[in-house]
């Protein structure tokens, strides 16, 4: 449910409440039931000024978890505020975002983004930018019911925390449009599912150091009066600390 007001000619207020559950029910060899709620409040307000576009905002963010299996935390709550600038100046734009989130489990997370584009006379336009993300394990990640002698949980896995950047250039046509963009991620504590070579058991864990770089390429248009789009991501995702991809 949400709500858009104009306050005035360049101010416009949105509040936007929203919810989810996810119910799931398992039987046969190990049976249980396994139950998420989420509740999230956000106001944003976006401000049209001679320079650009601000936008600035509150979010709150209410998790709970109930489970056929006595879990060690079933709730937590994260509390964010957000602010961003778009501008355009005649062929180049400018934009900046920061967040800072509290989150009751895992502390408070600063992240942010910053990004740029020059568009040339032809209809191509180069791009750049970068930023920096935070992910906190989901309930599932750190608390799913063991499957032994299968599967087990880690309730001490840490947050995610990356750093990306990506440069691009994009071309506008009459009846064609073709991108390509070259990106790398570095990411701290990926969370990811490790099985034992040897006993074949599985369990969550982070990974300290891992990178993704590639290249994407898109193009949509007009073929034999077909419009048609296709896209296409060749990356090479590593374990920085031995090489071994991913």
């Amino acid at each position: 449910v949400y709500s858009r007001n104009p306050l005035s000619a360049n101010w416009t207020s949105l509040g936007r409440l929203g919810t989810t559950r996810d119910d799931s029910s398992s039987v046969g060899a190990f049976p249980g039931y396994f139950r998420t709620d989420q509740d999230q409040v956000t106001w944003q307000n976006d401000i049209q000024t001679a320079v650009g576009t601000m936008v600035a905002g509150l979010e709150y963010l209410d998790q709970s978890v109930a489970s056929g299996t006595l879990f060690k935390q079933t709730g937590r709550t994260v509390k964010s505020a957000f602010a961003g600038y778009r501008g355009d100046y005649r062929a180049h734009a400018v934009q900046v975002n920061a967040r800072r989130d509290d989150n009751s489990q895992f502390g408070g997370h600063s992240t942010g983004s910053l990004g740029y584009s020059y568009r040339f006379d032809s209809g191509l336009r180069a791009r750049a930018g970068a930023g920096t993300a935070f992910k906190a394990p989901t309930f599932n990640d750190l608390y799913f019911p063991d499957l032994a002698p299968f599967f087990f949980s880690n309730p001490n896995l840490r947050p995610e925390r990356s750093r990306s950047r990506e440069v691009g250039v994009d071309y506008d046509g009459a009846k064609q449009h073709f991108s390509a963009t070259w990106f790398q991620s570095r990411i701290s504590d990926l969370i990811t599912i490790f099985t034992d070579p040897g006993t074949f058991v599985s369990t969550t864990q982070n990974l300290n150091s891992m990178r993704i770089e590639g290249l994407e390429l898109a193009w949509r248009g007009e073929l034999w009066g077909w419009q048609t789009r296709a896209q296409l991501t060749v990356q090479d995702p590593r374990d920085e600390m031995t090489g071994a991809p991913l």
